[in-house]
């Protein structure tokens, strides 16, 4: 009977031995979480390049004016690709809806990218006398409540321009408050600040250009996750002397050989400006999942150059796991008891039994 007493005791023993692993491993993952650093994870880049200085800090937006609520310029955004030693005129469309008559002043300004979600600064002067090739007609007019009007402004490329990026906003600024604050103004593409609405020009100039970027960062938010979805985060540097768009997909697959559980997520093309970084956003859907998954980067740019980047990350539904496995083993302590149980009377009846003979 001590013998059976024993088996209960190391079984006892087992089910608290197991509790306290799993509560351990519990622990250990919601520590993982808070400490990992996605960056340390990512496997290699296909491309190397020298270091670069830091990003500035993305500047402070100034507060939208009195032009963002009625005045829109379109299209927002014109990509083209010139020639040197051309000449080349587009229009823009210009919309007063607001309720009152409006003098403007167009120019054509300088413009920069602006922290990393696509954002530009563009310049309260005009271009230097160096890229001084737009002439807009005309520059001066009044829309009255509901008019729109067509701008018609021709781009001129010097025979001796450098190839590579060319880059100007098409700006409209109240007349009598254009010299306004005198610094860069936070826009977006077509999106009024201040007094300027702008349309923004990409003009590559046709020779030849250096193409070259780096995948800065490929991460996602910590290392394991208790279910999908998995949002993952790449940010890429063009250090090219043109504009790139780079055409962007994220292959995730299981590593425990869990082929069905797979994903191809595509990435929306965006613009990246010269020496500008660019953040990009994925997720990898769906909510169970149950392995270490291996997310790879690839991109593809300019005329044929390819990016690649890879970092792992587990998906560990561990509550499940740890109720599963202190149901089975409740489940085994229960038998282990009904048998030790049945064990105990076993033996009684085999001692009644020896009682019972002794005494004939």
């Amino acid at each position: 009977m001590l013998n059976h007493n024993k088996k209960f005791t190391a079984a006892f023993f087992l089910f608290l031995l197991i509790v306290f692993s799993f509560s351990l491993f519990a622990f250990s993952l919601s520590k993982a979480n808070a400490q990992a650093n996605p960056a340390t994870n990512a496997g290699t880049t296909a491309i190397t390049v020298s270091p670069t200085p830091p990003i500035s800090p993305i500047p402070t937006p100034t507060p939208a004016g009195s032009l963002a609520s009625f005045l829109t310029i379109s299209p927002p955004v014109r990509e083209l690709e010139l020639p040197r030693g051309s000449s080349n005129s587009y229009q823009v469309s210009i919309l007063n809806q607001g309720g009152s008559s409006v003098k403007l002043v167009l120019r054509a300004s300088p413009f920069t990218a602006a922290g990393d979600v696509g954002g530009v600064n563009v310049s309260d002067e005009e271009l230097t006398d160096s890229q001084d090739w737009v002439i807009i007609n005309p520059n001066i007019l009044t829309l009255n409540p509901g008019e729109r009007r067509e701008i018609t402004y021709t781009i001129t490329v010097p025979k001796n321009a450098e190839p590579g990026g060319f880059y100007f906003a098409i700006t409209a600024l109240l007349a009598g408050k254009s010299g306004v604050s005198g610094q860069p103004t936070d826009v977006t593409s077509g999106t009024a600040v201040n007094f300027n609405v702008a349309a923004l020009n990409l003009i590559t100039i046709e020779g030849p250009v250096t193409y070259n970027a780096q995948i800065t960062e490929f991460s996602t938010p910590k290392v394991i996750f208790e279910y999908g979805p998995v949002p993952l985060t790449a940010r890429i540097r063009n250090l090219s002397t043109v504009h790139i768009k780079p055409l962007l997909e994220i292959d995730v697959k299981n590593t425990l050989g869990l082929l069905s559980d797979s994903e191809t997520v595509h990435i929306k093309q965006q613009n990246i400006l010269p020496q500008a970084q660019r953040k990009f956003e994925g997720e990898f859907g769906g909510k169970w999942h149950f392995g270490r998954y291996a997310a790879t980067l690839s991109g593809l740019y300019g005329d044929g150059q390819m990016l690649t980047y890879t970092l792992f990350f587990w998906i560990l539904p561990w509550k499940i796991i740890l109720a599963v496995i202190l149901a089975i083993a409740i489940i085994i302590l229960l038998i282990l008891s009904i048998k030790r149980q049945l064990d105990e009377k076993k033996v009684l009846e085999e001692e009644l039994k020896e009682i019972k003979h002794t005494d004939k």
